[in-house]
């Protein structure tokens, strides 16, 4: 009985992918969305500031400052940003 699933055809295209194009069209097409979502995480298309996700995220976020412990004598320590 042959075997449908093609497994040792897909197993070498795997290992050893197209150079000039994708091996499986449907399955791009298919993660495309996905792909795509990840992108807008760092950089959106067609925005006016060219700003992604993560960068607005960060902007977004206040200033804190804090201080790394105290020395011994009473001061609060390094002053960070």
């Amino acid at each position: 009985m042959p075997s449908t699933f093609h497994t040792l055809e897909r197993e070498k295209e795997f290992k050893f992918p197209s150079k000039t194009g994708c091996n499986a069209p449907e399955l791009q097409k298919l993660s495309e969305p996905h792909v795509e979502s990840f992108n807008a995480i760092f950089h959106v298309e067609g925005s006016t500031d060219g700003k992604g996700l993560l960068d607005r995220a960060v902007e977004d976020i206040s200033p804190c400052v804090i201080f790394d412990g105290k020395d011994s004598d009473g001061s609060k320590g390094n002053k960070l940003k």
